[in-house]
């Protein structure tokens, strides 16, 4: 008697523990999308992040099977599988476009705590936040749900004031002002929650 079994699904291998692995190893990831691109072909690569490490990992991924693909944010949790390359201890991972899924979007990863301890990843990037618009002194700013952490809220004409101290959604870019090295939310909407 034979026993065939299903393939099993490799093991979940923390970002910053990738460059310990060997060529060739095919693993899963899980991380927070820092970067997003298509090639001309409409093949998606990305940049997984574990964002309490800053550790990255590049996701190269080929066409997949299923007609639509996962639409990817900046932000957005991901889970990758594909076989490792550590080419010059930058780990990549070569994966099909059918093996990248979607964990949880950037509204629900992202907050005031992991942008302060991962800010880089995220200059220039547009994404969606969750929290309470507060009074500052030079204007409105974002607070944290726990009250400790707020960002500057650049608003460039929409109207923060009808939202003060509610929880709202915004959709902006992290800015990193150089005259005052403060970074703050250039917001594009900004909507209660």
């Amino acid at each position: 008697m034979a026993f065939i079994g299903a393939a099993s699904e490799p093991p979940e291998v923390r970002i910053p523990d990738l460059g310990t692995l060997d060529d060739g190893a095919v693993v899963r990831v899980r991380g927070v999308a820092t970067d997003v691109w298509s090639s001309d072909s409409g093949s998606l690569s990305l940049v997984l992040a574990d964002i309490m490490t800053v550790s990255t990992v590049k996701v190269v991924c080929s066409m997949g099977r299923i007609a639509s693909p996962i639409e990817v944010h900046i932000g957005d949790e991901l889970s990758a599988m594909g076989q490792l390359e550590v080419a010059g201890g930058r780990p990549v991972i070569w994966a099909n476009e059918d093996d990248v899924r979607l964990i949880s979007l950037s509204r629900e990863v992202l907050d005031l705590r992991s942008l302060s301890l991962s800010w880089e990843l995220f200059v220039g990037d547009r994404f969606e936040i969750e929290g309470i618009v507060i009074a500052g002194d030079a204007g409105f700013r974002l607070a944290g749900s726990d009250g400790a952490s707020s960002i500057c809220l650049t608003t460039y004409g929409v109207d923060c004031s009808r939202f003060l101290d509610r929880r709202v959604l915004v959709d902006a870019v992290l800015e990193l002002k150089p005259q005052t090295m403060e970074l703050a939310l250039d917001v594009y909407e900004i909507s209660l929650c």
